[in-house]
């Protein structure tokens, strides 16, 4: 297998937040052979414009992602564009910290083929902000009392993995897609390890409406993730 990584960022709309993870993932720490994919979810601002304002200080391809929407699709097809057999996803509106690739390289070259890291919500959020979330950090945790999950803004696997698992549910597109996936993946077999030193920095909802709607779109996720597994 490549030791090269391919990180796929699925965006709609992003043009205010995927300039600073582009920049971030321009100075990562030892990066390694890479390359970055933005999957362009049907965006109507100038979202491609900055993504491929980055192709000289980047290896980054624009995916067409617009023929359906929702995160998991845009997901779905910049995984399936990837040159490299390990996967790495995260969000247009965080920033990955400058160890991140390395601390998830050296899992993958540990032989582990499902990788989460922690997000982090001290460097892109206010204090008031923060205490709605409750949290200075979250990491891999048992959701609904069954198994650990990671989160879709911080996770890795390998093309096998995702292959065997027939990529991410859109489904669950509104809340739960990368808990479906981890749940999948562990029901399958297949082990989840938490690196800790993979840190994302997680930009939380700025505001108590936004983070109401999210929390809603939490709940009925957690509905249909146990109506999906109550039997197992």
């Amino acid at each position: 297998m490549s030791s090269g990584i391919s990180v796929v960022i699925p965006v709609r709309n992003g043009a205010r937040t995927l300039g600073e993870q582009l920049e971030a993932l321009s100075g990562l720490e030892d990066p390694g052979e890479f390359e970055v994919l933005v999957a362009d979810n049907g965006s109507t601002d100038n979202t491609a414009a900055i993504a491929a304002s980055f192709r000289d200080r980047l290896p980054l391809r624009v995916v067409d992602a617009s023929a359906a929407p929702g995160s998991n699709f845009a997901r779905n097809c910049g995984i399936k564009e990837a040159s490299f057999d390990r996967v790495l996803v995260c969000d247009s509106d965080d920033r990955v910290d400058p160890r991140w690739m390395v601390a998830m390289r050296a899992a993958f070259d540990a032989g582990h083929e499902l990788v989460v890291g922690p997000i982090d919500y001290v460097l892109l959020n206010p204090p008031e902000v923060r205490a709605w979330r409750g949290a200075h950090r979250a990491f891999a945790d048992e959701v609904l009392g069954f198994l650990p999950t990671g989160h879709g803004a911080n996770m890795g696997f390998t093309r096998s993995v995702y292959e065997r698992l027939a990529g991410f549910d859109d489904d669950f597109e509104f809340g739960g897609p990368d808990i479906e996936f981890c749940w999948r993946a562990q029901l399958a077999g297949i082990e989840l390890q938490p690196v800790s030193e993979a840190v994302v920095h997680y930009r939380l909802r700025p505001s108590l409406g936004t983070l109401f709607r999210q929390s809603r779109a939490y709940g009925a996720a957690q509905a249909h993730l146990y109506r999906k597994f109550a039997s197992q």
